[in-house]
């Protein structure tokens, strides 16, 4: 697995996809290619799918299927392509990464079940799906293994797992911080999605700790001619960016105590 090559496309902007529908409920393919279309363009480097953002609620595993495929062969080589496997058992989960690889996805978010796991569960299950595709784990996975057991869980994928790419963190900074400072150097990680949270940085220098400021609380709006969904049966859609720490922002933007929430950008 190539790092330096995820470390570079987890720079400047990411596109977590909001499945577009048309008013019918079906899903809206012309839409989605509009979507990647005007992302692209935009500057993302990474196009992705994730459970939340993608509504994987409200759309069948054949469905989560056919939109992978379709959204890896309009990406082509203008970005890289993440799909996301939904919050499934361990095999599943695994076959659907081994599916995202035949069709040349470049790596898979992994969403362990919330329930009954033990660290030692979660570092399995995510080992797992990594011996098929480079893993990026979901953060807010790890939360009900309590902020000891999700911190235990990173030193032992970073001992023991040399395709985990890093987390998309969803967590909090009472994890994302010392998470960060952990897999400083080894892990590429990004927030994003309507939320406020510290930015993770993944220089690989001393000086990088994930003490960056830039908050990640900001929604777009639709590209143009991406329609919103009247169907009662699915979800409106907008359009929400994901973007990580371009490393320069650290010497642009002032550091504030940790008692001062981040400001909006």
């Amino acid at each position: 697995m190539d790092r330096a090559r995820f470390k570079h496309h987890f720079t400047g902007p990411l596109c977590s996809i909001n499945t577009p529908f048309r008013e019918d409920g079906a899903i809206d393919y012309d839409g989605l290619r509009r979507f990647v279309d005007a992302a692209i363009a935009g500057g993302a480097r990474t196009i992705l799918f994730t459970p939340g953002d993608s509504l994987y609620a409200v759309l069948s595993e054949q469905e989560i299927a056919d939109l992978t495929r379709a959204t890896r062969e309009h990406v082509g080589s203008r970005a890289m392509f993440l799909a996301a496997a939904g919050p499934w058992w361990r095999d599943q989960a695994v076959a659907f990464a081994r599916y995202a690889a035949e069709i040349g996805a470049d790596g898979v978010l992994a969403s362990p079940p919330y329930r009954g796991v033990t660290v030692r569960d979660s570092v399995d299950y995510f080992l797992a799906v990594s011996r098929e595709l480079p893993t990026v784990i979901l953060s807010a996975t790890l939360a009900p293994l309590a902020l000891g057991g999700a911190l235990e869980a990173v030193r032992l994928l970073l001992a023991e797992g040399d395709r985990i790419v890093g987390f998309k963190e969803d967590y909090g900074p009472e994890f994302a911080r010392p998470a960060c400072l952990l897999s400083q150097g080894t892990w590429s990680n990004f927030a994003g999605g309507q939320k406020q949270t510290t930015w993770t940085c993944s220089r690989t220098d001393a000086t990088a700790t994930s003490r960056c400021w830039w908050s990640s609380s900001r929604r777009s709006p639709a590209p143009t001619g991406t329609p919103s969904s009247a169907a009662t049966s699915r979800r409106p859609q907008g359009s929400s960016a994901t973007t990580t720490c371009r490393c320069s922002i650290c010497s642009v933007l002032p550091r504030r105590p940790a008692s001062t929430p981040p400001s909006t950008r």
